[in-house]
């Protein structure tokens, strides 16, 4: 099964498969992304299948959206710390290159 949706930024119809619902998507025309979010079935009107949202609730849905900010909080991460190994390694052959120009100057006449 899959739902139809239009991007919010050049309102072309897009066809989502279902797997893909309730995912951060693309629009293969614009590039723009945004969330599939499937429409709401609706819930029957008998008070005994109403329950209240807890706490627990409206916080895994913020755990459930907030996956793709951990994925680049991680590309984030590996990214400065390539950064700060490259910027190491380069203050280090610095260092020791010029450690080594003034032993030479001490040892040659």
């Amino acid at each position: 099964m899959s739902a139809i949706f239009d991007c919010p930024t050049c309102k072309t119809r897009i066809k989502v498969p279902s797997k893909f619902l309730g995912r951060w998507i693309s629009c293969p025309k614009c590039k723009s992304g945004f969330a599939a979010m499937p429409d709401e079935p609706e819930e029957p009107d008998t008070a005994s299948t109403a329950r209240p949202e807890t706490p627990g609730d409206i916080y895994a849905d913020m755990i459930r959206r907030g996956e793709e900010s951990k994925r680049r909080l991680i590309r984030l991460g590996i990214i400065l710390g390539l950064f700060f190994a490259l910027l190491f390694a380069i203050t280090s052959c610095l260092f020791l290159g010029g450690f080594v120009l003034s032993w030479l100057s001490m040892i040659t006449p």
